[in-house]
């Protein structure tokens, strides 16, 4: 891309001012300071250039439920929060408590897809549903779509999330994954459009595809075919 397209700030980042609107204090881990300044709306307007001071305790009052969304999005459902204010100030101390631990987890795949040794295979080999690793909801939405991308790869474009519940045991500090997934019939390929070919005979494109019309769609066949033709 242009250089100079990459460093052109966005729109938001445009209407930061050089002085803070106000002091933003944040007691609690590096990791989670970082979250809280950059995620909450008290940490994004402290240099906005179109604050109006008749904000603050509109942004203060979400202050307390948005740092818990950071930390149960961590697998933290214990941690305490508090919020102290003064005229141009903002504190914030916060403990993220325990995180909880994937204890179980059950992956049921409905439909055609079923028989299909190899992407059940693929399946239940997912990261980030794994017993014993510690809870994030960034991983648990991810594996559900490498899911979903692994039954698309085998021809099953139609593949959908039919149930998807974490249910977590605050006090045993363990949660149960359990998704299910609705994989719909494996389409198939369809007839080969050719565009752009002048001087060349459009049977050299067709007789590089390792398919033919009515074959099982798959991810692999079609990268094969890319790579033939380069």
């Amino acid at each position: 891309g242009d250089p100079a397209a990459d460093r052109a700030p966005a729109a938001s980042d445009r209407l930061l001012g050089a002085k803070p609107n106000y002091d933003f204090d944040i007691e609690a881990p590096s990791w989670l300071a970082d979250d809280i300044r950059s995620s909450t709306l008290v940490g994004r307007w402290q240099r906005r250039e179109d604050y109006d001071p008749i904000q603050f305790d509109g942004l203060v009052a979400r202050l307390p439920d948005e740092v818990q969304a950071i930390l149960r999005a961590d697998g933290r459902f214990r941690g305490e929060v508090k919020v102290d204010t003064s005229p141009g100030r903002v504190r914030v101390a916060a403990d993220p408590g325990p995180q909880v631990t994937v204890a179980d987890v059950s992956v049921r795949i409905e439909g055609p897809a079923r028989g299909d040794a190899e992407a059940m295979a693929q399946v239940r080999g997912v990261p980030g549903l794994a017993v014993g690793q510690p809870f994030r909801s960034r991983a648990w939405e991810g594996g559900k779509r490498e899911i979903l991308d692994t039954l698309n790869r085998h021809g099953f474009l139609r593949a959908a999330v039919s149930r998807s519940e974490a249910r977590v045991d605050v006090a045993a500090g363990k949660v149960a994954l359990d998704v299910v997934v609705e994989s719909g019939e494996r389409l198939a390929f369809g007839e080969l459009e050719i565009e752009g070919l002048g001087r060349y005979d459009r049977r050299i494109v067709e007789d590089l595809r390792p398919f033919r019309p009515g074959d099982p769609f798959s991810e692999a066949k079609l990268q094969e075919f890319a790579s033939r033709l380069r």
